[in-house]
């Protein structure tokens, strides 16, 4: 009943961690594919959706507005298997319709390539490029509490484009093995420059190098540093005030324990530095957590947890974001299966070496989903969200009804 793309996986570690973005993945359809020659299969899907949001512009109960949401989001992912590499290349295209107001209708898109191709019995290089036009939903992004409801008239429309990549050498088991790995982001907005969106354009990188030492056939002591930066591309001096580099030097072990736990986990101490003299240069804990556990084939726990800088969605210059995901997803048979996940994040927007605001969400989703073919996932599900803040007018509840089903060839 899921297909996990081992491509995009392999990627997972120094492409998406930071910042953390979690989505409530309840299953991914089982497809046969289209053989078209060469090596080449296709796999053309379709998912529909609807949900029933309480609160759709993330507002406190004095001004919040419930909304149903319909989507359709059609996708093709074609692989390529080689013996000596494996390639990937995803195009997904997402409309979507709110039933108060068709100023938040919305068309996102997402192309995604990759590969992983062994150099020598000793080497394996991997390689992942995207390029999104996506969009931030009103109450998301700078654009929270009333605001969204009284001054803004449409979401925010993005661009982002990134590139990255690693080589890792060492034979597996071996006493030593090395990587070295980076990425490339380049982020430009389309719209509501009067709303300030000009302030948040920005280009960075990220480099870094690591060792593993074997510990035991089943465990690797890890060792990494990195080096960031980000340059604003606004002129004006709230974007100035951001531009900073980063050092960051993590420890830790990764383990793979008879196929039933996987994961690795790392923590250490990361810089900041800004650009902005009237700044302090901030140091902080930071870590990396990600940990499965299957007891049982059809069932699998999950955690992930991160710590460390990131851009600011809101006040200040820069932000000290940690977040935790606990998940747990159970098939019960080849027809039934369900997931639960709980997430919690805790974001520190600091202005002037000072703490300025403090937020604090939580999120419950369970969901239940039924496939009653392998071409074929209908999915039932609630999301619970909480955000508390040191800006009372920004707290909100939330309650998220959804539907979906999502067909595949």
């Amino acid at each position: 009943m899921i297909k996990t793309s081992s491509v995009f996986g392999m990627l997972r570690h120094f492409l998406l961690f930071f910042p953390l973005v979690v989505v409530n993945h309840v299953g991914a359809l089982e497809q046969a594919g289209i053989a078209v020659g060469s090596g080449f299969v296709v796999f053309p899907a379709v998912t529909y959706g609807i949900k029933d949001d309480s609160n759709a512009y993330s507002q406190p109960d004095s001004t919040k507005e419930s909304a149903t949401v319909t989507s359709i989001s059609p996708e093709v992912v074609m692989t390529l298997d080689t013996g000596q590499g494996e390639y990937e290349l995803m195009y997904v295209l997402e409309q979507g319709a709110y039933s108060t107001n068709a100023n938040d209708n919305y068309t996102d898109q997402t192309l995604t390539a990759g590969g992983v191709v062994s150099l020598s019995r000793r080497s394996t290089a991997t390689v992942e490029g995207s390029y999104v036009l996506g969009h931030d939903a009103r109450g998301a992004g700078v654009d929270e509490g009333v605001v969204a409801v009284e001054d803004v008239f449409y979401p925010d429309k993005h661009r982002t484009a990134s590139i990255g990549g690693s080589i890792e050498l060492g034979a597996e088991n071996s006493l030593l093995g090395f990587s070295t790995f980076g990425r490339f982001t380049d982020k430009n907005y389309i719209n509501n420059f009067d709303r300030g969106t000009a302030d948040r354009e920005y280009f960075s990188w990220l480099a870094g190098v690591g060792t593993s030492i074997y510990l035991s056939p089943d465990a690797d002591i890890v060792v990494e540093g990195r080096a960031t930066r980000v340059d604003y591309i606004s002129s004006s001096g709230d974007a100035q005030s951001k531009e900073a580099s980063g050092h960051s030097l993590l420890g830790g072990f990764s383990w793979s324990f008879s196929g039933k736990s996987t994961g690795r986990a790392v923590v250490g101490a990361t810089q900041r530095v800004p650009d902005d003299t009237n700044q302090s240069a901030q140091t902080s804990l930071s870590w990396e957590v990600e940990a499965e556990w299957s007891p049982k084939a059809h069932s699998t726990f999950a955690l992930t947890t991160s710590r460390a800088f990131a851009e600011t969605s809101g006040p200040g210059s820069f932000s000290n974001a940690s977040s935790t995901v606990i998940s747990w997803d159970h098939a019960y048979s080849i027809f039934f299966a369900s997931s639960i996940q709980a997430i919690y994040s805790r974001q520190l927007f600091y202005l002037n070496d000072k703490v300025v605001r403090t937020d604090n969400s939580y999120t419950l989703s369970p969901s239940l989903i039924y496939s009653p073919s392998r071409a074929m996932d209908i999915s039932v599900g609630v999301s619970y969200l909480t955000k508390q803040s040191t800006n009372d007018d920004l707290e909100f509840d939330r309650m998220i009804y959804s539907l979906d089903l999502a067909l595949g060839i």
